[in-house]
Parts: C-alpha cells; structure tokens; sequence
C-alpha cells in the first residue's frame, strides 16, 4: 500500500483526506459483503436465478441450426442453444463440435427458458435481414469454425467432454457410475413425448430378441427404468449405485418405444 501511494499519489478527485489503507478497508468491510449478497443472493438460485448453484448434470436442447441462410452468405450460419431448465446454466468452456467447432468462452451464462446463439461470425449475424439478427436483444457469442452442410450433424458437450446434446442417433450418455455415488445416464434423441426405456446387462455385449429386434446386449438383461422424453427427445435418470458394485461393468442401452429405435450399447467400468 505504501508503495502504491509513494507512486501514484491521493487521487485529485473523492475524499482526498483517505489514504489507501482506509480505502482498502472499506472496500472489505462495506463493498464486498454488499457485493457478496448482490451476486449470490439477489441474483443467487433463490432470488433472480441469474447466478445459478453447481450443477452436476445440466441439460441444453439444440434449437434451430441455420446452414443455409436464404441470403446465401454462409457467414451467416448459427447454432441455438435452448436452456428448457428453471434455472440458469453455466455454460463456460463447454464445446460444439462436428460441423461448428468452438469453445464456448468463460463467463457464458444462459438465463433460465432463455437462448445463446453461437454464430460464425457475429458481425454477419448482426447484419442478417431476418431473424433472428441484430438489434432483438439477443445472446450471441462467436465465432466458431467451420460451416455445417445440411448433412452435417452437430454435438454439443459439457466442460467435462460429456455429450450435452446432438443432432445424430438415439444415444445415452452415462456419467458419475462410482459405486455409493448417484449416477446419471441423459438419453438423447428419442421421439419427443415418447417413451423411452433404459436396460442394461452386467453379463456384457451380446444379443438379446425382442419384438423389435435384438437388443446389444447379453441376458439377463434388466430394466432401469421407463420415462417420457420432454420435446426435444431428452431425459434423465439417475439412481444410487450401491456399494457392492465396485470393480464390475455395465452395459447399458436405450430403446425408443415409438420409433422403435435401439442405441448404441455404453459399456461403463465402476470403479
């Protein structure tokens, strides 16, 4: 402090009778705590949501995804990211991939039933002629690399690499599968509104006839359990793994009842 004085002297401007000891304790006594309650309270989970808490396993929906822009400027694409939650989402460091490649930069925040775009270049997309575009208030952040063909399909992941979103085939996506811990499998892609079913096998890949086909898996095979998706295709489950599970594996698959649609089999080691 001392020596930030000796440099640059009492402002010319303020209380010019405080030297910078009184001005650093004031900042911790009166600024801060004011601060602390503006960000984590009023703006906190319980009062405008805006700053949400942690959380383990937050889901955001792919919306619209613009690769051909009537105008024909390619410089125009973008990527919606729909957060379907009541809840802000933290969305720092998580990536697009496939057609559009980016890293979504720190401090990016989607408030809760609220839009991000990520644009390839966000000049462009403030210049486009219909929207969405600028001057509508919009989130946009950019630029991202590439340009996604009609046949491209596009993946967004978590901070973690884990699979958020996608615009591929019916997937499960399993995470957290430590024994005495809650794990979380996300299905994707099913038929919005549908019913989808959760199976797996401890006794590994193999197949298994059911009206519809053959499941990847070998008998016996286990129902986790059956939810509706919400209308993007998506839904969670989660269960508490219980401890004499350790050292085994799991294989695990989802299947659409509506589309009659089977995944690719996830095989997950517990450790």
């Amino acid at each position: 402090l001392q020596l930030d004085q000796a440099k640059w002297g009492i402002p010319d401007y303020g209380d010019r009778t405080m030297d910078y000891a009184q001005a650093v304790a004031i900042l911790k006594s009166e600024y801060f705590s004011k601060r602390r309650i503006h960000l984590y309270e009023t703006h906190g989970a319980a009062g405008s949501g805006l700053i949400p808490n942690a959380q383990e396993f937050p889901y955001i929906a792919l919306g619209e995804i613009e690769h051909s822009p009537v105008s024909g400027n390619q410089e125009e694409e973008f990527v919606q990211l729909v957060n379907l939650n009541d809840v802000a989402v933290d969305v720092s460091g998580w990536t697009l991939g496939g057609g559009a490649n980016m890293e979504i930069p720190a401090g990016s925040v989607i408030a809760a039933k609220d839009n991000l775009y990520l644009a390839r270049s966000t000049q462009d997309f403030r210049a486009r002629t219909v929207a969405p575009k600028g001057s509508m208030s919009l989130l946009v952040i950019g630029d991202y690399e590439g340009h996604i063909s009609p046949t491209e399909d596009v993946h967004l992941f978590d901070a973690e690499g884990d699979l958020v979103a996608t615009t591929g085939d019916l997937i499960v996506v399993p995470r957290n599968f430590i024994a005495g811990e809650t794990a979380s499998c996300s299905v994707l892609q099913g038929t919005p509104g549908g019913f989808v079913s959760l199976v797996y096998s401890l006794a590994g890949a193999g197949s298994t006839p059911t009206p519809w086909g053959d499941l990847g898996l070998a008998p016996p095979v286990r129902l986790a359990g059956q939810e509706r998706a919400d209308l993007t295709g998506q839904f969670e489950f989660t269960a508490l793994l219980p401890a004499a599970i350790t050292g085994k594996t799991v294989w695990i698959q989802a299947v659409d009842m509506s589309s009659r649609e089977f995944s690719e089999v996830a095989e997950v080691s517990i450790p």
